[in-house]
């Protein structure tokens, strides 16, 4: 017997219980890699960049599973949530995040 010692983190499957429908009626399953590179991008000017990001995503996903009561989100509705979280956390990385979604 090795005695070693393992640990295991669990996540939630959000691609089958969150989508995002377009303008055009499209639906695709929730990706939190494009959300997190996303922020990311948003925060790269910070020395801890990647923790900031991970926990960033992670606020922005809770916030958009308790805003909503139906299976489908909009991508605006992603970006006002991310823009409002990421305001009160940096507001360099709000106005880059705004910059780059304000399509």
């Amino acid at each position: 017997m090795c005695h070693a010692i393992f640990t295991s983190v669990e996540a939630a499957q959000l691609s089958s219980s969150l989508s995002v429908k377009s303008g055009k009626g499209n639906i695709k399953p929730f990706s939190r890699d494009k959300l997190f590179a996303s922020v990311l991008g948003a925060v790269g000017h910070r020395k801890t960049r990647v923790a900031d990001a991970g926990a960033l995503t992670d606020t922005i996903i809770a916030k958009l599973l308790g805003s909503t009561t139906q299976a489908a989100v909009s991508p605006a509705e992603i970006v006002i949530i991310a823009h409002e979280t990421l305001s009160r956390f940096d507001k360099a990385a709000a106005v880059q995040y705004r910059a780059y979604h304000s399509s």
